[in-house]
């Protein structure tokens, strides 16, 4: 089965990562040092840059209802399928920061041991931008109750 390529919705991804990748770079311009707020005569500038660059993250939720919606798979073939693409590296990562937490920030093993079990729950938060990967399991898991 060949799919038609749908250029709009690549540019639309284009555009996404552009604005998650400017987010992430402007970030230096209001946020100081100890996480102080910079102040001068540019800030109102730069929060309207930002604040436009926030919308990234909507948009790709949006891409990714479009994608995913309605399901063609069968339950087990849309969950495997899906989850072994994401949940197997999410999984190696976390452990890696785990280790590497133990390296750079001087984390016992017993902490180590503790950041790996918080996996399911929160260790996302700790490492900050990994927390897309529990909303997009939660889409997934909320897909087959709202696919029609």
């Amino acid at each position: 089965m060949i799919k038609n390529r749908n250029y709009s919705l690549d540019l639309l991804r284009v555009i996404a990562c552009y604005l998650v990748i400017q987010q992430h770079a402007s970030e230096f311009y209001y946020i100081g040092e100890g996480g102080t707020v910079v102040t001068g005569s540019n800030t109102f500038w730069i929060g309207i840059i930002t604040t436009l660059c926030r919308s990234s993250v909507p948009l790709f939720v949006m891409l990714s209802g479009f994608l995913l919606l309605p399901m063609q798979d069968k339950i087990s073939t849309f969950f495997r399928k899906r989850f072994t693409r994401i949940v197997y590296p999410f999984i190696a990562w976390c452990v890696l920061y785990a280790g590497y937490y133990v390296l750079s920030r001087g984390d016992s093993f017993s902490q180590m041991a503790l950041n790996i079990l918080h996996i399911p729950v929160n260790f996302g938060c700790e490492i900050g931008h990994l927390w897309y990967i529990y909303m997009l399991i939660g889409l997934y898991l909320v897909t087959p109750i709202i696919s029609p």
